[in-house]
């Protein structure tokens, strides 16, 4: 029964992330993004929470219905065309960076070199 409840509010939920999600100036339409554009198509996704679901709980102890990390976001909307190559590093093992001697920058610098669009 609460699954159905869920689910009857998907559409609503939605509508509100589209409009309410504004980071910065659309300056010369940035957004969306236009993967034409580029000339590789890849976009590097950078960060230890960019598929790591336990980053986006926070303090909120539930368990969510449903959760979709950015990376597979993303991945599930783009690759399946194969028109676009995603690069997932992490950088760090943990979220917070605090162990530099598990840090990989070097895997971090090599993909911000080889892609058209980074995502941190």
């Amino acid at each position: 029964v609460l699954l159905d409840e869920y689910h009857s509010h998907e559409p609503l939920a939605l509508e509100l992330a589209l409009k309410s999600m504004i980071l910065f100036k659309n300056e010369q339409d940035f957004l969306p993004l236009n993967f034409t554009q580029f000339e590789h198509k890849s976009i590097a996704l950078i960060g230890p929470c960019v598929h790591n679901n336990e980053c986006y709980s926070g303090d909120y102890n539930a368990v969510p219905l449903q959760f979709i990390s950015p990376y597979d976001a993303l991945t599930q909307r783009y690759q399946d065309d194969g028109s676009i190559t995603f690069l997932y590093v992490a950088g760090c093992d943990d979220p917070e960076c605090a162990n530099a001697s598990t840090s990989d920058w070097q895997a971090v610098t090599d993909a911000v070199r080889g892609s058209d669009l980074v995502i941190f």
